[in-house]
């Protein structure tokens, strides 16, 4: 029994636990041409508070390791001593201190999804971890909700988020060159979703040319 208890417990964190971000919209400057050697610095757009910083901390360690020169922006936001902050004296830092690019990531939306399960749903047992798949979901969901009369739904949490690229060299005014969109699914633990969508913006960045 306690080895049925481990593996019905395996299956709920491999069913129910983060998967990986997904990108689902990107978009690419084609006459961008990327510089060997770049000062970057990453920004979480919206409220500054600790998640915020963790993420910017985490983003610009991931790249570091790369390789790459990556600053979180609160620390450029903190050196700041003027009283009153505004885009434009963040900008105008940016390009004193020599930054070249600029890294933005911000949640687009972060909801629950609800799909309904026929109750006379079956899957095919193929080996241990599906026998054991069938058997939690017969004992413990489906019989429940047939003695209810009601329909079995299947819940998940989805976050949408936002990665930006702007090329500060680019003389204009609104630099932006690249952008991607991506959906996470039931996202947990702040350590493991910063450095999911670090890995998944660095992957793309490469792949699309960004870096």
């Amino acid at each position: 029994m306690r080895n049925l208890k481990f593996v019905i417990l395996f299956i709920l964190v491999a069913t129910f636990g983060c998967a990986p971000s997904v990108v689902t919209q990107n978009y690419m400057e084609k006459s961008f041409k990327p510089e060997e050697k770049r000062k970057m610095i990453v920004f979480f757009v919206g409220d500054r508070k600790e998640g915020a910083i963790k993420f910017e901390d985490k983003f610009a360690s991931y790249f570091t390791k790369k390789g790459y020169d990556m600053t979180a922006g609160h620390i450029l936001i903190d050196s700041l001593k003027e009283p009153n902050i505004d885009k434009d004296l963040i900008v105008k830092e940016m390009l004193a201190d020599g930054y070249d690019g600029v890294y933005t990531l911000r949640i687009v939306e972060y909801k629950e999804e609800t799909k309904k399960v026929d109750n006379t749903y079956y899957k095919p047992s193929t080996g241990l971890v599906n026998i054991m798949d069938q058997y939690y979901f017969d004992v413990y969901q489906k019989n429940k909700a047939l003695e209810k009369d009601e329909p079995l739904y299947n819940k998940k949490m989805i976050l949408r988020t936002e990665a930006r690229y702007y090329d500060l060299n680019s003389g204009k005014e609104y630099p932006l060159v690249w952008s991607i969109r991506m959906r996470t699914e039931n996202p947990e633990y702040m350590k493991r979703i910063v450095r999911d969508l670090s890995k998944t913006i660095y992957k793309q960045s490469m792949e699309d040319g960004v870096l």
